[in-house]
């Protein structure tokens, strides 16, 4: 199976792109830690967002880049949090 890096690599993607992947990451990876840190398990959360714990497992495990930024944000507000914007280099 192809990597992430080895699809980029074939399909470069330009600046905005790539911008828009890694806040996906990193509010995949953030949402991860919260729901560890409230020692939620993905079966509280998923029932918490309304959708399947196997929903939550696929985004967990694969930090799918195909998930949208408001899947993402519903989910930070389900377990108490808002996305917000702050200055480049804070």
């Amino acid at each position: 199976m192809k990597t992430w890096d080895d699809i980029e690599k074939i399909l470069p993607l330009n600046d905005e792109e790539n911008e828009i992947i890694n806040l996906k990451v990193q509010l995949i990876s953030k949402l991860v830690q919260l729901r560890q840190e409230k020692k939620i398990t993905q079966e509280q959360f998923a029932k918490l967002c309304g959708v399947k714990q196997s929903f939550i497992a696929r985004i967990e495990s694969d930090n799918t880049r195909s998930m949208t930024l408001e899947t993402l944000i519903k989910l930070a507000h389900a377990i108490g949090y808002k996305v917000t914007l702050e200055p480049i280099g804070a």
